[in-house]
C-alpha cells in the first residue's frame, strides 16, 4: 500500500501544469535602456542572464505609434543578446519587448499589452533632399542634392485641391521631368535609404508658368 500511494503522488505531481505555479521567468532588459530612443534599425538588445536558463524566448513588436504593426517576431536563441533580423522602423516606431526563460510547452501570451520598451528613430540616418527646386514651365522639373547613403528618391505628386495622387515614380540621381499638370499641384520627395527613408520635403506649384 505504501508503494501504491508513493506511486500515486508522483503520478499526480508529473500531472500538474507547471505553468499553474511556476511561470518562466523573465528578463528585464539591460540595453536599450528604459525609454530609450534607438536611431539603428535594427538596434541590438541584451539582457542579464537568468540563473540556469541557456535558451531564451524574444517576443518582440514594433509599430508605428497608434497605427500598424511594422514588425512582430517571437523567437528562441541561445545566449543574452539579440538583433532583430528585420528593420524595427522605416521612420519613427514603438517598441514592447518581452525576453524570457524557453519554457518547453508554457505560454507567455503576446507583448502588444505591455507598455513601450523603447523607441526607434531612424530619420537622422537616411537625410531628406536637400536644396530641392520645383520649376513649372512648359514641363514640371525637379532638382534635388541627395546624399551618399540614399539609395533613391520618392517623388508624389499630389492635387492642392483634393489631395488626389496624380503621380508617383522612384528616382535616382537628383534631376526629374514629369507632364505639366492641369491643376495646383503639391510635391512630395522623400529619401530611401538601405532599411529607412528620410523626412519629407514638400513644395506648392501652379499649373501655370511664373
Amino acid at each position: 500500500m505504501r508503494a501504491l500511494a508513493v506511486a500515486l503522488v508522483l503520478t499526480a505531481a508529473l500531472a500538474t501544469p507547471r505553468a499553474a505555479s511556476q511561470p518562466c521567468a523573465e528578463a528585464a532588459l539591460a540595453v536599450p535602456a528604459k525609454g530609450a530612443i534607438e536611431t539603428r534599425p535594427r538596434p541590438l538588445i541584451a539582457w542579464p542572464p537568468i540563473a540556469g536558463t541557456t535558451r531564451y524566448r524574444v517576443q518582440l513588436e514594433s509599430r508605428v505609434a497608434n497605427g500598424p504593426v511594422i514588425a512582430r517576431i517571437d523567437q528562441v536563441i541561445t545566449g543574452t543578446q539579440f538583433t532583430p533580423p528585420q528593420a524595427l522602423a522605416q521612420e519613427r516606431a514603438v517598441v514592447k519587448v518581452r525576453v524570457s526563460a524557453a519554457c518547453e510547452g508554457e505560454s507567455q501570451g503576446t507583448v502588444s499589452e505591455l507598455g513601450p520598451a523603447f523607441f526607434v528613430d531612424v530619420r537622422g540616418s537616411c537625410p531628406a533632399p536637400r536644396d530641392v527646386r520645383v520649376r513649372a514651365g512648359g514641363i514640371l522639373a525637379m532638382d534635388w542634392v541627395a546624399s551618399a547613403a540614399v539609395r533613391r528618391t520618392e517623388i508624389s505628386i499630389f492635387s492642392a485641391a483634393d489631395g488626389k495622387l496624380i503621380a508617383k515614380e522612384d528616382a535616382l540621381g537628383g534631376h526629374r521631368e514629369f507632364a505639366l499638370p492641369k491643376e495646383a499641384a503639391a510635391v512630395a520627395l522623400r529619401s530611401r535609404c538601405a532599411e529607412a527613408v528620410s523626412e519629407t520635403v514638400y513644395r506648392v506649384v501652379s499649373a501655370t508658368a511664373p
